[in-house]
């Protein structure tokens, strides 16, 4: 089959992954027995061996049919470079034949020392399936079926072919005081499979004494919230296991403890076991507390809004709520809301009505009419008594700037970029330090400067697809990937609301990095660190423009650095093109009155009946009541559900009170 061996060579492997148990790899002694580049003999005529090849003292290993020893990884893939290399390279190239089902490998290593508390690894790749042996006896199996020969193909379910593929071996008396013989025989899938690969990298790990070097810390979360024990251990390898008080139930066997969405349930004291063969050792004890949502909504921001509601000549503006604040029905009262213009409470804003919706997260829309209401000018809300579906109320006298888009063309198709397209015959640019994409990177020799869009093509210049946009700076053929560098300018008071929408030509593929980072891929393989001088795309493609594109990324104030990489596919006769424009979306935020002196933030109790009433100065806003029954440290302060201000407390409540700013 012929597919996904590449994908196995992308992963950076520092030792192994076991999926029944975690395996750290600090302060334990570490041998490799066998690397991705050992020799291996192998046979790949067809040939029917039987069983005495993978003997231990099998006579004809030195002999035809068998090759002579040749370095891993070794294999055939069609669809790939032979040289690609990026964890491990395919040093020996196999030969498929249809005919051939079944290919046979053997290699030798050494071993010396004490085989007691042992753990033997071999982290594998292979295609089709495997069977895996040491000195004669059988240690493992990917996906052939029992009582195999040269005629057995490998099971096609599950189609895990190419990909790391970790064994652990737990027979460690197989092995010998000096040499040892690993043979492995690996079985193609069908007659019509393509491509053929073995590697492995066998580690003997021997344990050390452990010591606990972080406790797992007592935690406090909101019902649906996740929450994560984690424990520090040196020495190993460790072996976890997670218990509760009271229960000899296992919860968990890795380093960390998480539960997805905490429930009432789960509160309780934890604890870890951690073992090995020198040691046993158990943790202090985590409480954790899980508590009831007493919180109330808290809004994301307010938005002025041209757009949604056009059809309805009609402007509103939008309060935005996360998406685990669903909104209650009486969230659309219009006494809960003030509207005023300015930096102060002197001009009120009136509207027609709110309406609430949720295709986008809860939102309320305010509907903007009559005098004081300007497009673009300083507004701010202030809300009160709005619920969520649990009943818990906004703080009160919530106050909410507007903030209205600005929208700002960057960079035009038609811009200058610098641009480097020497990578065939100077491929240094691919790994110099600072990388060529950096912030600190500086442009020399060979780079030069262009306009957009660029272009390459040996069958002579094609027509755009971006509607009128042309093209203008020819470039040099090569077949690895074309740089280009640029600033844009970012005002000081927007970076950190600035989106970027990316309008751009591409043939083939593009990796786009701002400030460093990659942030954007188009069919392109993305997240691999910088770009390499045999990288490709995932398929070819045509020259495509490819609109409305929102990048949010690690904006500065002042210049931001924007790179790009252009990717070929394998295709004749080759073609190059590339021009981006990036518009820039800011928003522009308006003031909000500023609170008083903090030390008037003050909580006043006063005689309310049988009760007492617990008032703040209203000039303050978002201001939340919570509570807690001690004043014991470990307790958490709990938010009051019912908020007002002023508020009632009943007779007999022997909580203790405070006040927590919540928004903004």
């Amino acid at each position: 089959m012929s597919n996904v061996f590449k994908k196995a060579l992308i992963l950076t492997l520092a030792l192994i992954g076991i999926t029944s148990w975690t395996l750290p790899t600090k302060a334990q002694e570490i041998q490799t027995l066998l690397d991705w580049d050992s020799n291996w003999r192998y046979v790949e005529d067809g040939s029917d061996l039987g069983t005495a090849w993978r003997e231990f003292d099998y006579p004809a290993e030195n002999d035809a049919p068998w090759s002579a020893p040749s370095p891993g990884i070794l294999a055939f893939e069609d669809q790939m470079p032979i040289e690609y290399t990026v964890t491990a390279a395919i040093n020996t190239t196999l030969a498929v034949s249809m005919v051939v089902t079944t290919f046979y490998f053997r290699a030798s290593f050494n071993f010396s020392g004490p085989t007691s508390g042992l753990i033997l690894v071999a982290t594998n790749v292979m295609d089709d399936g495997s069977v895996i042996y040491l000195n004669g006896t059988e240690v493992g199996r990917f996906r052939v079926p029992p009582n195999q020969n040269a005629a057995t193909f490998a099971t096609a379910s599950p189609a895990v072919e190419g990909m790391i593929e970790p064994l652990a071996i737990t027979n460690v008396s197989l092995l010998r005081q000096g040499q040892n013989v690993m043979a492995v025989e690996v079985h193609q899938i069908s007659t019509t499979s393509s491509d053929i690969a073995w590697g492995t990298k066998l580690v003997a790990i021997r344990p050390t004494p452990m010591t606990i070097t972080s406790q797992p810390k007592s935690q406090v979360a909101i019902v649906g919230q996740p929450l994560s024990l984690t424990v520090g251990v040196s020495g190993g390898p460790a072996f976890y296991r997670w218990f509760r008080t009271g229960s000899q139930a296992v919860l968990g066997t890795n380093a960390s403890f998480n539960i997805t969405s905490a429930q009432i349930a789960q509160s309780g004291d934890y604890y870890v076991v951690i073992t090995n063969s020198l040691s046993v050792l158990t943790s202090q004890v985590a409480t954790v507390s899980v508590l009831v949502d007493t919180v109330g909504p808290v809004p994301i921001d307010a938005r002025g809004d041209t757009n949604t509601f056009a059809p309805k000549n009609a402007q509103v503006i939008t309060i935005r709520f996360p998406t685990t604040d669903p909104l209650h029905s009486s969230a659309t009262n219009a006494a809960n809301f003030a509207v005023y213009a300015g930096t102060d409470f002197n001009t009120r804003v009136t509207f027609t009505n709110v309406t609430y919706t949720s295709t986008q997260g809860p939102r309320l829309n305010l509907w903007m009419s009559g005098p004081g209401w300007v497009v673009g000018n300083n507004y701010f809300v202030v809300l009160n008594n709005i619920a969520d579906t649990r009943g818990n109320l906004i703080a009160p006298n919530t106050r909410v700037p507007v903030s209205w888009p600005i929208v700002t063309n960057l960079v035009l198709m038609s811009d200058s970029w610098a641009y480097y397209d020497q990578g065939d015959t100077a491929p240094e640019i691919y790994t110099v330090t600072p990388a060529w994409n950096a912030t600190n990177y500086v442009q020399s020799g060979l780079w030069q400067t262009g306009n957009g869009i660029f272009w390459h093509d040996d069958s002579g210049p094609g027509v755009t697809p971006c509607a009128g946009e042309t093209l203008n700076t020819p470039i040099e053929l090569q077949t690895s990937p074309v740089l280009f560098r640029r600033t844009i300018n970012v005002p000081a008071a927007y970076a950190a609301t600035a989106n970027l929408h990316l309008r751009f030509m591409v043939d083939d593929g593009m990796l786009f990095y701002l400030n460093g980072q990659e942030v954007y891929a188009y069919n392109a393989r993305s997240n691999r660190g910088p770009v390499k001088a045999n990288e490709t795309s995932i398929a070819v493609t045509n020259s495509v423009c490819v609109t409305n594109v929102v990048i949010s990324g690690p904006l500065l104030p002042g210049n931001n650095w924007l790179a790009a990489a252009v990717i070929r596919g394998y295709e004749t006769p080759v073609d190059t093109y590339f021009g981006l424009a990036v518009e820039g979306q800011f928003l522009k935020t308006s003031p909000v009155p500023a609170d008083p002196p903090a030390n008037q933030l003050v909580l006043t109790s006063t005689r309310a009946g049988d009760g007492v009433q617990l008032s703040w100065p209203t000039a303050f806003g978002g201001c939340s009541l919570q509570y807690k029954t001690n004043l014991n440290a470990a307790l958490p302060w709990i938010t009051v559900s019912n908020q007002a201000n002023p508020y009632n407390v009943s007779v007999g409540d022997t909580r203790l009170y405070r006040l927590q700013k919540v928004f903004p």
